[in-house]
C-alpha cells in the first residue's frame, strides 16, 4: 500500500446533510461514528444548525446507531450527545483507535462493515476509521474557523490531498 493511501476517505461528501438515508440503506451501513467540530457544529460551538438536526433526527427515527467521537472535551458533547440521546466519546485522541474500538463496543456492533465514520479531517477521522478497517466519509469542512492547531494541519491536509488526487471539484457544494 503507497503511504498516503491511509488517509483516501472511501467517500466524499460536501456536509453531512448531503449523505442520503437512501445511501445509507443501500450501502447496508448501520452505525455512524460521527466527528463534531466543523463535520456537524462550528468549532467549540455546542449547538448543531436544524438542518443537521433534522439530518440526525431522521437517521435516529430510522434506526441508525450514532455515536459522537471528538478529540474535544466531555461539556459540549454531552450537550449535543443528550439533545439526540445518543453516545459520544470525548478526548478521543483520533487517529488512535480506541475510540473506534470503544464505539463499537458501546454501540454492540459486531460488523465493520456496517459502520460508516464520517468527518472532516484526513489526519484525525479518515485515519483513524482506515486504522480500523472502517468505511470513512469525508466532508469539506463546515466553517473557516478552527483551533490554531488545526488551521496548520490543514496546510498539510491539502497537499496530502493534492498527492491523493481529490479535488474539491470532487465533492458537490449542496450545503
Amino acid at each position: 500500500m503507497n503511504f498516503w493511501e491511509k488517509f483516501r476517505p472511501k467517500y466524499l461528501f460536501s456536509c453531512v446533510e448531503t449523505i442520503s438515508l437512501d445511501w445509507l440503506r443501500e450501502k447496508k451501513y448501520e452505525y455512524i461514528f460521527l466527528d463534531v467540530d466543523n463535520t456537524i457544529t462550528g468549532w467549540n460551538e455546542e449547538t448543531v444548525s436544524s438542518s443537521v438536526g433534522e439530518w440526525l433526527e431522521l437517521l435516529l427515527k430510522n434506526e441508525f446507531k450514532i455515536i459522537l467521537i471528538s478529540n474535544s472535551g466531555n461539556r459540549r458533547l454531552s450537550k449535543i450527545a443528550t439533545r439526540f440521546g445518543i453516545k459520544y466519546i470525548s478526548w478521543a485522541a483520533k487517529p488512535s483507535v480506541r475510540p473506534f474500538e470503544k464505539a463499537l463496543q458501546l454501540l454492540g456492533c459486531g460488523d465493520k462493515n456496517k459502520v460508516l465514520v464520517i468527518g472532516d479531517q484526513l489526519f484525525t477521522d479518515i485515519w483513524g476509521g482506515n486504522k480500523m478497517g472502517l468505511n470513512t466519509a469525508l466532508v469539506t469542512p463546515r466553517y473557516q474557523k478552527e483551533f490554531f492547531y488545526t488551521k496548520i494541519i490543514r496546510k498539510i491536509e491539502r497537499k496530502v490531498l493534492k498527492i491523493l488526487q481529490i479535488s474539491k471539484k470532487d465533492v458537490s457544494s449542496n450545503c
